[in-house]
This record gives C-alpha cells, sequence and structure tokens, in this order.
C-alpha cells in the first residue's frame, strides 16, 4: 500500500503491484507498475471501526443492565458493567455462561417471547427470581 498526500492536503491511499517484463535472455526489461485507488475502502473501513467504537464505548459504559446474546443458543456473548454488578459475576464469567444459567423462566418461555420479537428491539421479560448472586428480579430486554 501505498499513501501520496495530494497538492489539497488529502491523503491518497493506493495498493501497489510491481510486474517484470523479462527480456529472452532472462534480464528484466521493463517494470509494469498498476495502482489502484483504494482510498474510497479505507475511508469505509475507518469509518466502520470508530462506529465498532462508538458502540462498544456505549454499550460498556451504559447503566443498564445489557447482555449481548446468541438466540439460537442463549449464549451470552458479551457483558457491560451493569450487567457484572447486578448478577454478580465478572463479565469473562458471563461470557461462559448462557441465558437460562441466569434466568428462572423456562427455555421454552424464553424462546417464545424471544421470537415474538426478534428484530424489534422491544421485547421486555420480566424474570421473577434470576440465578444471581443479588437475587432481585431483573428486566431483561431483547435486542
Amino acid at each position: 500500500m501505498q499513501i501520496r498526500r495530494m497538492p489539497n492536503g488529502e491523503k491518497r491511499y493506493y495498493e501497489v503491484n510491481i510486474y517484470p517484463i523479462w527480456e529472452k535472455d532472462g534480464k528484466i526489461a521493463k517494470f509494469i507498475h498498476i495502482s489502484k485507488d483504494i482510498t474510497k475502502s479505507k475511508q469505509a473501513d475507518e469509518a466502520l471501526r470508530e462506529s465498532e467504537e462508538r458502540f462498544h464505548s456505549m454499550f460498556d459504559k451504559h447503566g443498564a443492565i445489557m447482555l449481548l446474546i446468541e438466540p439460537d443458543s442463549g449464549q451470552i456473548l458479551d457483558a457491560n458493567v451493569a450487567a457484572q454488578e447486578f448478577y454478580g459475576y465478572p463479565i469473562e464469567t458471563l461470557k461462559r455462561m448462557s441465558i437460562q444459567e441466569i434466568n428462572t423462566l423456562p427455555p421454552e418461555e424464553i424462546a417464545i417471547e424471544a421470537d415474538a420479537d426478534v428484530g424489534v428491539g422491544d421485547l421486555d421479560a420480566v424474570v421473577p427470581q434470576p440465578v444471581a448472586q443479588r437475587g432481585q428480579p431483573a428486566r431483561l430486554e431483547f435486542v
């Protein structure tokens, strides 16, 4: 990759490939230089990285209990600090658990509730007695 600064100060990114052209005697006669402007792709990658950083920052620092759950298995993929504090388990421990381990609703009810609004983001389930170190009722939101 090559980075060039344009006269207006803009950075442009190029993918560069150089290929030799050989003479019959085995010597290099010349090179073919092919450059492709990949600036838009680099900018898209950077925008995605920044968006992911913003999401993780909002998720991690949010005061509401948040769990990122794999819908088919119920595996907890991520948890925020508020979930750690509420459930009393370190985040890394929560990420090795499934939602069934911290929710006393039967798995069939969890599946029914989750299937009812998957993708809508407004499914709330009141958990009567979560299996948490604090033993307080929890409100889970499926998003």
